[in-house]
């Protein structure tokens, strides 16, 4: 007997081709009334673009499941499905929306929890899995998500349900690992103020964790994945949560201390200086164990409107009170200090476009202060894709930007910056053969660049 879908229509419907995607053909036959066989089946439609398909193979499985009320495991497994196939089309709230679900029906594995972090990171997930530490959900659905996480006795939310004050928690950062992990008192896991993959990253080290450091009084979490060492997820990632903090908490005076991912890098030095933290209250956190008084964290937020308008507020006016006059009015952003994503003919190209006004700079040989300053007063920005195009939150509104990609390569952190702070973004992929590394060289012929820089009127 064929199993059927809510209104009536066989499994046999979905047809041959759909029935035998991703494989999974011969467990249908084997298995016609296991409900997890057509979550795998809508799971495979999905990626393969067949979406109708995705949603039919999803209602068979919730009737053989029994019901859209179905508790316990079983249940979360329908659940687990669905997230699975509205994430691959793009539908980020229903795949949240499910892995909540899912959650509530069977809390026992974590790996939901880290599918859920996977599926807040909305199109960043998409593009690439490491990108856990984007999370950036809406003030309901952050709410939402605290409340099933349940995190316990121990752990009291801020004013707005923002930020949390954990006495005696923990927290511990593996950079090696690329993840970090805070703890409410008992060594009790906080999934939603954690990052990356906890589960198989810290959780299978945490017999040799290092001793703990005690921190005293009332310290303030800034630590971001990448952090260590990376200019844009210093600025985008680590720095916003450190201003939420402030700013909630309405001022430094608020905190005896604070944790950052590292100071071994100048930039960090010279942006908490811009921010007035005082450096004697910072503890660099790399491969570091810490047992807190108070930690106070929010989770980790990701490049959103307001963490751009934060960083450029917190920052822009110190830079630009330091020192006075206007840099040029176009400029073309050196690649630096990189063996990765490199323009092959970066110097003919500087000079193809010297013509029409560009200036060359090289941001990474500069102070903080000085690429605020230069970005600020600039109105045309030409860039390949790379950290240095992190400044153009610092641009005035209107100003014109143009990312070089290659062909293999594509980031969408650049344009959503342009597009939360009003700055007019274009883009130019550059074809390569197939087989170029994703982070290898590339070049584009100068004489071309300069006449789309001209047709945009750059």
């Amino acid at each position: 007997m064929s199993p059927v879908t809510e209104n009536g229509a066989a499994a046999g419907s979905l047809g041959p081709l759909e029935m035998d995607s991703g494989g999974l053909g011969g467990q249908i036959l084997t298995q016609p009334m296991a409900a997890s066989v057509y979550c795998d089946l809508a799971t495979a439609l999905a990626q393969g673009g067949k979406a109708d398909a995705a949603m039919r193979a999803l209602a068979i499985a919730q009737v053989l499941d029994g019901s859209d009320q179905a508790q316990g495991v079983a249940g979360a497994r329908l659940w687990d499905g669905r997230t699975e196939v509205l994430a691959v089309l793009g539908n980020y709230e229903g795949a949240i929306a499910a892995a909540l679900e899912a959650i509530a029906r069977d809390g026992d594995d974590l790996g939901r929890y880290q599918r859920l972090f996977k599926w807040a990171c909305g199109a960043g997930a998409a593009i690439d899995a490491r990108y856990f530490n984007n999370f950036s959900l809406s003030p309901e659905r952050l709410a939402q998500f605290c409340q099933v996480v349940d995190y316990g006795d121990g752990l009291e939310p801020g004013p707005i349900a923002a930020h949390y004050t954990l006495p005696d928690g923990g927290f511990w950062h593996d950079s090696d690992r690329f993840c970090s992990a805070v703890w409410a008192a008992g060594d009790r896991l906080v999934p939603a103020l954690s990052a990356g993959n906890v589960a198989t990253g810290l959780g299978r080290r945490w017999r040799d964790r290092p001793t703990p450091e005690r921190l005293r009084g009332r310290i303030g979490l800034g630590v971001a994945l990448w952090s260590e060492r990376n200019y844009y997820h210093w600025m985008v990632d680590a720095l916003p949560r450190l201003l939420r903090l402030r700013d909630e908490a309405g001022g430094w005076g608020d905190f005896d201390g604070f944790v950052v991912s590292d100071l071994g890098q100048p930039f960090q030095e010279e942006t908490l200086a811009l921010l007035g933290i005082p450096r004697d209250r910072v503890y660099p956190s790399r491969q570091r164990y810490f047992q807190v008084d108070q930690l106070v964290a929010v989770p980790p937020i990701g490049m959103t409107a307001d963490s751009c308008q934060r960083l450029r507020a917190a920052l822009r006016g110190p830079a630009l009170a330091a020192a006075s006059g206007t840099g040029p009015a176009r400029l073309f952003l050196r690649r630096g200090q990189t063996n990765q994503r490199r323009l092959a003919n970066e110097e003919a190209v500087i000079a193809a476009l010297e013509p029409l006004g560009f200036v060359a700079v090289t941001l990474d040989r500069l102070s903080v202060a000085e690429q605020i300053r230069l970005l600020a007063g600039a109105r045309s920005v030409i860039a390949p894709h790379g950290a240095a195009l992190t400044n153009t939150i610092f641009c005035e509104p209107g100003t014109k930007i143009l990312e070089l990609f290659a062909s293999v390569y594509r980031d969408t952190n650049f344009a959503a910056i342009a597009q939360h702070l009003d700055l007019t973004y274009h883009r130019r992929v550059v074809m390569v053969p197939e087989d170029t590394p994703p982070n290898g060289d590339y070049w584009i012929d100068g004489a071309t660049l300069a006449a789309i820089a001209a047709d945009l009127d750059l």
